[in-house]
């Protein structure tokens, strides 16, 4: 099938259209065909799909028309231009939906993916955090208790390890609340994050 073939077929698809509005349509594809080149015609062709089905979806997509353009205006009375610079821009935003779907839909998807790395990288900080904060309050637990154990026997040395214990416990319980928070505020955002993601997918 050529270019020819494809606009007439396209043509005898939306002969429910008025007149101006099928010819706004076929001026756009016909730009679209000339932008491409001669060599690129078959690509075109093969990117717009079939006409026929091409068509059912601009008339959806335009919404149902009278089947024939309606009676000129008597000669006293000039035809509005209104609605001549209105129905372009509905053609075009119809066009414009139908070639964007294919693009929408992998769009969404990629939005998707970024979204759930986002999640398991924020996890794994929470994870690493969290392993910090433990390991401080086990590490000043058992320094404490081995600084308590030590005391009779070697004081100097007990009481340091003890105050390095009781330092560990400190730091550890007083960065429980900062990280707490830290990953409540990472979870939100990844929430939002999902929502805006899967929100824009069902929309496309």
């Amino acid at each position: 099938m050529d270019k020819q073939t494809f606009l007439r077929r396209l043509e005898e698809g939306l002969r429910q259209l008025p007149p101006e509005e099928r010819e706004d349509i076929l001026a756009y594809h016909r730009e679209y065909f000339q932008d491409a080149g001669p060599e690129q015609e078959a690509k075109v062709i093969q990117e717009l799909g079939d006409p026929d089905l091409l068509a059912r979806r601009l008339l959806s997509e335009y919404g149902e028309q009278p089947p024939a353009s309606p009676p000129p205006p008597p000669p006293s009375q000039p035809q509005p231009e209104a609605p001549k610079k209105k129905r372009p821009s509905g053609v075009l935003v119809a066009i414009l939906a139908v070639l964007a779907a294919p693009i929408a839909l992998p769009l969404a998807a990629a939005l998707g993916a970024v979204a759930i790395a986002l999640a398991v990288a924020a996890l794994s900080v929470a994870l690493v955090l969290m392993a910090v904060i433990v390991g401080a309050l086990v590490t000043g637990i058992a320094l404490v208790a081995l600084g308590v154990s030590a005391l009779a026997l070697y004081p100097p040395a007990a009481l340091v390890v003890l105050g390095a214990g009781l330092v560990c416990c400190g730091l550890g319980l007083f960065g429980v609340m900062p990280v707490v928070l830290l990953i409540q505020a990472m979870f939100r955002g990844l929430a939002s994050l999902f929502r805006k993601a899967f929100s824009r997918r069902k929309t496309a």
